[in-house]
Order: C-alpha cells, then structure tokens, then sequence
C-alpha cells in the first residue's frame, strides 16, 4: 500500500473547519486581540506591533490559517505570522497532524515574501508530549542560532552534541517534507525550521493561568472606572473572535474597541509610551547577554542534558538557581535560556554593574514608565510569559542594586506568567537571607553545573586540536582543563608552553606573571600596573563592578581588551574584568602582595561576596609559600563572620 501523501486542503466554508476545537481556537485568537488594543508585542514576533488579527484564511493563501497576525517591525518594515491552531501535536511519524502542518509550511515558503520579509510560522498548541516538545524547541532554537544549513546539519548529527530526540524530530519533518513533495535537503530543513514555533497555549489544564493573564491584561486597558468588566469582557472577546472565525474574518484596533464600545458599553485607555518601554528593557536585555561568551577555543557545546534538566525544573519552581564553582559555564547556560526564550516572551537580565540602582521607583523613571509596577509585569507577562534573569546574583553587594533586584523579585513572583532564573556560586548560601520571603517560602529549584562530562569534553576535543591536546590523558592541566574557563586560558596561552600548569593556582600565577597578557615582555609591567590600580578599587569599593577609563592608560586599557581581560562596559567609558575569575586573581594578588590591603578591611561586618573568593586565593598563595599563617587567620575570621 503506498505511503500517505500531504493533500493541500480544500478551501471550505470556516465553519465547517477548525480541528483543535473551536472554543480553543477562539481563544487563541482573541489572545492575539489583546497586543491589537493595548500596542504591546504579540506573542512570537517579538519587537513588532499588531496591525490586524484574522481567521481561517485559506481563501486568502495563507496555508497555515487559523490565526494570521499581520504586524510591522520597529524599522517600519511589514512582519507576519501565520498560525495552525492543533490542540495536540506528538511530533511522531504516525502523527498526521503534524504531517499535515509540516506540508502547509512548505505551501507558505513558496509565497514571495516569505524570503524577503519577516514571515514566521506557528502551531499553537494546548497538550503536549513534554519531552519530545522540549526537543523540538531545542532544535528551533539552534536553527535560528546558526547560520546556514550545513552547519546546522553537522551539529546535528554529532552524537555527544546533540540528543537522539531532536535528531528523532528533525527526521520526522524531512520525512513529512518529503511527503509534501518539497526537497529535503539541508539547506532547506534548516530554512524552514528556522522560521517555525511551536507555541504552548495552556488554556485547558489544571491550574492554568492564561485566562488570568488575558483578563489582567484587559483590565490595564479598560478605562480606570470599567476595570471591573474585565472578567466579563474577556468571554465577550473570545466569542467575538469565535464569530469572526466563522466569517474568515480580520479585525483591526479600531474596528474591535468600535464594536465593544457601542455593543457593550465598554471605554478603553491609551497607554501610548508602552513601545518605548518595550523597547528599552529589550535593549538593555540584549547588552546584557552579549557580555557572556558561550565559547572556548572557538567551540560551543549544547550542554543539552542540562538545559533538559532547566526545562523541567521551571515546570516545577517559581525561582531556578543555575549553581557552580567559577567559570563552570553558568552564564552560558542562562544566555542560553534567555536567548531560546526571548522569541516567544519578554526577558529582563540583570548582571552586576548593569542594574539601575535605588530600587523600582527609580528604574520606572529611568524606562520611562508611567503606570504601577503590577501594570507593567502583568502587561509583559501576558503574551508568552515573561523571565526574569539575574547573573551571580550572590554577588550583588550594591544596596541600591540589591534594592531594585528585590523589588523585580517580589513583583515577579506576585504576577501571573512570571519565571525566575539566576545564577550563583555553591560556596555559600549566605546571600539567601536578603530574598523576599515569598520566594523563599515559594520553593526554589537548583540546576547545578559541574566541571565537563567525558561526553562534553570529547565533543570539545573534536572541533578543536588545541583543546584535544589540554584535556588529553597525559596533560598535567587536565585536571584544571574540565572547567570551560580555565580551559579557554590554557588555549589562550598555548598547549605547548609551561606544560607544568596543574592547579588554578599555577595558571592565576601564570597570568599574573603576564600582566593579563600572553607571554613575559616589556609592556607587562604597564599591564599589571592598571590590574594593580582597578583591583585596589575593587578591596576599596567592592560594590563597584565597572571602571571609569579616563584615569587608566589608554594604550594599555585597548592592550588589555584585545587580549580579553578587561571588556568594555560603556563604550569609550568604562571597562570591567572580563570574567569574575580574573578579578578574584587580581583581588588575590594583592592581598598576598600588601597586606595592609586585608587589615585595611572593616572586620566588624560580613565580608562583602565580591572579596571572599579573592581572599581565599591570597590565602592559598601564602600557605603554599609556607608563610601563611596570619593571613589564614584572618581568612577564617573573616569567612566565619560572613557566616553569621
């Protein structure tokens, strides 16, 4: 019997159409009303602003017709998103649902503008099969991450980087294509996959709280006296939305507050500046991320098993700590996440030195925001969701930052559609005490990253000979090689020069004989000179994360950038350590170099988090000189009293 093929479908009367369930559907589009009336950005084609929201529009060559949300960019620029409304999706080859929207993708890449304009395609969803859909949003990811097909393909099909199930999802869609009599070739797996969402609505289960989201976002928009009709507004949309789909019909702004307000009554409120706000939390977003580098010796890893494991405990927990020693790659795993999530919702990430100082009073006037801090988080977490991401925070001293940081926690933990990822060390659980009680009592998941498995370190060895030589057998760095920073250091200065490099001591020592450089010359003392002068503002001031460059050396400030250790903060203005690592070294050195600096320290209050790993390499160097009694001493002193 020969195999099934994709039949386009028949156009047909809307009504008779609709698969997922037409009060699902319904619900779906009238979520894409809501961005339609309040300006804010729908859900999967973030950045963009709602010009129209229509149904079942086959009759107008859309293959996937369900929902059609027509939007322009920032620039100007037009931005469509054609959505298939299935209540369920399995992903699997016996899945004909998923046959058939694999087809219609096919049908909408043959259209002109998908190739020369902003054109995304979606199957929204309200069940899935989680572990299989999490693949497939692994593999969504990488296809808009990497840039083109044959690099896509190859990542792909290494065993040790990626995972049997997004393997699994990627033949079942070039088997559908092939179905669909479309190629199946590299190039054209990636192209399509790479403008593909799978978007869970979770509208039916248990618990759920979009209907919540959807009535808290109308409540911000209907005038301050109606606020109360939300709960009753929200069904009227939806049927309004259901009539529509019946109709093949299309909505704009305009037309829909016309409706409501002569057939229900109902007054809505303006709230033009929200676009710039969205616009500035992004940005500020984006800056953040771009700070964190997830290579080494020019090699990513997918670390697959741990963002399976963060999926899953963010099904489970209001907050998810990503714990580790320093250098591990915790920040990686966070950009990671937060770059997966922004296609789909709002992010906020916070890092250290880049957090508006004095608390939420402060950091609305500065976005520019002009309603209540609930307003705001309700209106950003009602489209996909929205995450709040907060790197080392057990490093964050500042108690202006520290302040704003906790106001961020406890609205977001009090607002619907809210998720909380961080990132922090394991040494000490001090810096749980200035959480908000609520987290607290709420449960809070921890993701731990260890040094590199035998799996990742084969697959870093692999792409890369350098890094093959360090985390070989024989290598005395070995050891020190499965942390992805050290490791990077060690590639940075050369596999083949001081081979006797075993312990983080040895390479701290290494590099501080370098001046933060490569090799021994002349312009090394000018090099640790600047270290010397921006650590001493670290001991002195250790709330301060960034540096101001016009009482630096400018020929040596660029020297150090280029030889990634220092990065700019603002450009032309300040600089910081290109990893906390290097300032723990710095801040380490100088302690064991000048005592004075130590005694100088208040011992009266908790040592501040910044200095405490800095002063434990102090400690170290001294006591393997034999010399390091005093200075241990005050080491456990101190730490103790930072206990307390």
């Amino acid at each position: 019997m020969p195999e099934e093929t994709y039949q386009p479908a028949k156009i047909a009367a809307p009504a008779a159409t609709g698969g997922a369930g037409p009060q699902f559907e319904a619900r779906v589009g009238a979520f894409y009303v809501l961005p339609l009336l309040s300006g804010g950005e729908p859900r999967g084609l973030p950045g963009a602003t709602v010009r129209s929201v229509a149904f079942q529009q086959r009759v107008a060559e859309h293959p996937l017709d369900d929902v059609v949300v027509k939007a322009v960019n920032r620039d100007g620029s037009p931005a469509t998103l054609e959505i298939q409304v299935k209540r369920s999706l399995t992903f699997t080859a016996t899945d004909t649902e998923f046959r058939d929207v694999v087809g219609q993708i096919w049908e909408a890449a043959q259209k002109p503008d998908f190739a020369t304009s902003r054109y995304e395609l979606a199957a929204a969803i309200a069940r899935t099969t989680t572990r299989i859909e999490q693949a497939g949003q692994e593999v969504l990811h990488w296809a808009r991450q990497l840039p083109d097909g044959a690099t896509f393909a190859a990542r792909i099909n290494r065993p040790s980087f990626a995972s049997d199930a997004m393997r699994s999802f990627i033949d079942v869609f070039r088997a559908n294509l092939a179905l669909a009599g479309a190629p199946t070739d590299d190039e054209t797996v990636w192209r399509l996959l790479r403008r593909f969402q799978i978007l869970v609505f979770d509208f039916e289960s248990i618990g759920s709280d979009y209907d919540h989201r959807a009535r808290e976002h109308l409540r911000w928009i209907l005038a301050p006296d109606q606020a109360d009709r939300a709960n009753d507004l929200w069904p009227v949309l939806v049927d309004l939305v259901g009539a529509s789909t019946r109709a093949a019909g299309a909505m704009d702004g305009a037309t829909v507050v016309t409706r409501l307000e002569q057939q229900h009554g109902v007054r809505f409120t303006a709230h033009p500046y929200v676009r710039s706000v969205y616009e500035r939390l992004t940005e500020a977003a984006e800056q953040a991320l771009d700070e964190i580098d997830e290579s080494v010796g020019g090699v990513r890893l997918a670390r697959n098993r741990l963002i399976d494991d963060a999926d899953n405990l963010l099904h489970q927990h209001p907050l998810m700590l990503i714990q580790g020693r320093p250098g591990v790659g915790k920040s990686a795993v966070m950009k990671h996440l937060a770059v997966r999530l922004q296609a789909e919702g709002c992010v906020l990430a916070l890092r250290r030195g880049r957090i508006i100082s004095g608390g939420w009073p402060v950091m609305a006037h500065t976005i520019g925001w002009g309603g209540s801090q609930a307003e705001l988080f309700n209106e950003l977490g009602a489209g996909g969701g929205a995450t709040l991401f907060i790197d080392n925070i057990d490093q964050i001293d500042d108690q202006g930052e520290w302040a704003t940081v906790t106001d961020l926690l406890s609205q977001a933990t009090r607002s619907q559609g809210w998720r909380i990822i961080a990132t922090c060390g394991v040494e000490s659980d001090d810096w749980k005490t200035k959480l908000p009680a609520r987290i607290r009592a709420a449960g809070i998941g921890s993701l731990v990253v260890a040094a590199l498995s035998d799996e990742e370190k084969a697959e870093l060895s692999s792409q890369n000979q350098a890094l093959a030589l360090i985390l070989a057998d024989g290598h005395p760095a070995k050891g020190i090689a499965e942390n992805l920073f050290y490791l990077s250091r060690l590639v940075e200065l050369g596999v083949g020069q001081d081979a006797g490099i075993a312990t983080e001591l040895d390479l701290a020592r290494l590099w501080w004989r370098y001046g933060g450089g490569r090799s021994e010359d002349d312009r090394r003392f000018a090099r640790l000179k600047l270290l010397r002068a921006i650590g001493a503002q670290a001991i002195a001031n250790p709330s301060r994360a960034t540096f101001n460059v016009d009482t630096l050396e400018s020929a040596t400030v660029v020297e150090l950038l280029r030889l990634e250790s220092l990065r700019e903060e603002i450009r032309g203005a300040s600089v910081t350590f290109r990893h906390d690592v290097l300032r723990d070294w710095t801040i380490g050195f100088q302690l064991y170099e000048d005592a004075d600096l130590l005694a100088a320290q208040p011992m009266e209050r908790p040592l501040p988090a910044v200095l405490a790993r800095g002063l434990e390499i102090a400690a170290r160097l001294r006591t393997t000189q034999g010399t390091g009694a005093v200075l241990a001493r005050r080491f456990c002193f101190t730490s103790s009293s930072s206990a307390r």
